[in-house]
């Protein structure tokens, strides 16, 4: 026999009307909404919080811009009125879950910090938004990225003024927090980013500092799918220097594919100099390392790091970065010695032996490659976005920012590397 449980349910509106006492630990569910609020026998619906909490009503304003159930843009924006440059929304995450909602990751009030989780439907309606309590006053998302595990839940780190990392997870489908977890390394240290792994093991990377060598070094470190215990931890040390993870994807045999960068020694014009470049290193599922490399793909290639990184089906590594090259046509600002950023994105085998490379710019402006995927019709897909310095930022500061961005978005095929197509966007 068949036993089919069904919440009470109404359009928030016909809830607000009614505004009924739900019994102690009834649901209540918004059809129209997704929310849900718990009664507890006393309190009347209006009165109640939603799951999750009802923290950011008044935070701010979501305004679609533009769009169909295939492209749309939407503009988070906090409202306030204060002149300071320190207030905004930076979005540092998005993410589509197995039904193609987006979760994006932001940060707000950049001044005194904030963090706030967002969902849009694929057609880019609002679902919920929720801020993240529970921490200290100032606190922000030190992952550069978020990720959904196989229920739909969306993961990230936060770091507080104490310098304590705590993993957070998000029910995907209230925007709940379902856990908050401290992790100690017993030393100092910095996450950049987070991953999880097909049995929901979450797996973080970025950079902890080695007392008795007086060194940052890059660390990758397996947790518990409720981040209560570590699993492993490995740190990547490269030639005695300094080095950090900015990147982390997992294979399909739950292998970890890291990539950052690291300090090496290296020739120029004939003398030893020292560097920054890309880091990429494959860890076994069990934590043993198989293999790690630095890259420089010209010989007096200098600060390189790499930033974004995809695998596809079978294994193939897919990154993205940044690094300083020579530009004649570098921007006017006044530290650049004509040289300037370009974007650099390789394809490299499962065993880590490169397949093909491609640099973007640099031409007026710098270039920087964020993140890749892989997408469902085989082809890679990066994000990029340029930069270029604004000389009248210098002199009147109301009238320009100091830097002009654009996002850039392109498709390229991974088998060969050749552009599909690629687009820009400009700050609207």
């Amino acid at each position: 026999m068949t036993t089919r449980i069904k919440l009470r349910r109404d359009t928030a509106a016909n809830w607000t009307t009614a505004n009924p006492i739900l019994a102690a630990g009834e649901p209540g569910l918004e059809s129209d909404t997704g929310k849900i609020k718990y009664g507890d026998g006393v309190t009347r619906w209006n009165t109640l919080e939603h799951s999750g909490g009802d923290t950011l009503t008044n935070e701010g304003s979501i305004t679609v811009q533009t769009g169909d159930a295939d492209r749309w843009f939407v503009r988070l924006r906090k409202e306030d009125n204060s002149l300071s440059f320190d207030r905004g929304v930076i979005v540092l995450s998005t993410n589509y879950d197995s039904e193609g909602n987006a979760l994006v990751v932001a940060q707000i009030d950049l001044d005194t910090d904030g963090i706030v989780v967002f969902k849009f439907t694929p057609a880019g309606e609002l679902v919920w938004k929720k801020s993240v309590d529970g921490f200290s006053n100032n606190y922000w998302v030190d992952s550069y990225n978020a990720v959904i595990d196989s229920n739909d839940n969306l993961l990230f780190v936060v770091s507080t003024e104490t310098n304590t990392a705590t993993i957070v997870k998000i029910n995907g489908a209230t925007g709940a927090v379902v856990f908050s977890e401290g992790l100690d390394l017993g030393t100092s240290y910095d996450i950049n980013a987070i991953a999880v792994d097909s049995n929901d093991n979450i797996i973080v990377g970025g950079r902890v500092y080695l007392e008795g060598f007086n060194l940052d070094t890059a660390f990758v470190v397996k947790l518990s799918t409720d981040a209560t215990s570590i699993t492993w931890q490995k740190e990547l040390t490269v030639d005695g220097g300094d080095s950090e993870i900015l990147g982390l994807a997992i294979d399909f045999n739950n292998d970890i594919i890291a990539t950052g960068s690291a300090s090496v020694d290296h020739q120029l014009n004939g003398n030893t100099v020292t560097d920054e470049q890309m880091l990429v290193a494959k860890i076994a599922a069990a934590g043993t390392l198989s293999w790690q490399k630095t890259v420089s793909l010209e010989t007096d290639m200098r600060a390189g790091l790499a930033a974004g990184v995809s695998v596809d089906s079978i294994g193939n590594i897919y990154v993205t970065g940044t690094y300083l090259v020579d530009n004649a046509e570098a921007d006017t600002s006044p530290s650049d010695n004509k040289k300037s950023n370009a974007v650099v994105i390789f394809k490299m085998t499962t065993l880590g032996v490169m397949v093909w490379d491609r640099r973007i710019g640099p031409g007026p402006c710098a270039w920087v490659g964020v993140n890749t995927a892989v997408g469902d019709d085989g082809d890679l897909y990066i994000y990029a976005s340029t930069y270029e310095y604004n000389p009248l930022a210098q002199v009147n500061f109301s009238d320009a920012g100091l830097y002009t961005s654009r996002m850039v978005l392109a498709r390229y095929n991974k088998t060969t590397g050749a552009v599909i197509w690629q687009s820009y966007f400009d700050n609207p």
